[in-house]
């Protein structure tokens, strides 16, 4: 992915995993349990600079450490997260003030994506089969054609 940022024309600084505290086989740790904040928290430090976090997975969903992200505190004209393919129940407000410049959210309900058919071989018609794209823009749109997405 880096690359294809790089050829696109942007600057990547960098990439990095998630360090999410290790588990055993016969106790895991479920993944909404290990995502909190202090995990999130750490990169957002380490490149405070940063005017793009591209974030590959789901933001922490227990709403307590959604709250302690630092991430809130950025200026949204200034700092932007894109969460590709990450649980958007939580993050309405989030989106609509625009620190989350953009989400694609699985869709739910009746219009979820059925693995068992074949996708379209059409690069956009793919996406808009299996995701929705939620903006700062279309995010009242989104939460009034998909009542399910949000939390109330």
């Amino acid at each position: 992915m880096a690359a294809a940022l790089t050829a696109a024309g942007i600057n990547v600084v960098a990439t990095e995993a998630l360090n999410i505290p290790e588990s055993s086989p016969e106790n895991p740790v479920p993944l909404e349990v290990a995502l909190t904040a202090k995990v999130y928290n750490d990169i957002f430090n380490k490149y405070k600079d940063a005017n793009l976090y591209i974030i590959m997975s789901q933001l922490p969903f227990v709403g307590t450490e959604l709250q302690k992200l630092s991430c809130w505190k950025m200026d949204p004209k200034k700092s932007r997260i894109i969460l590709v393919n990450g649980e958007v129940f939580n993050l309405k407000g989030a989106i609509a003030t625009g620190h989350i410049g953009a989400a694609a959210a699985m869709k739910t309900g009746p219009e979820a994506y059925d693995p068992e058919k074949t996708a379209p071989k059409e690069t956009q018609a793919a996406f808009d089969t299996r995701y929705i794209l939620v903006t700062p823009q279309n995010v009242k749109e989104v939460a009034e054609k998909n009542k399910d997405i949000f939390a109330k």
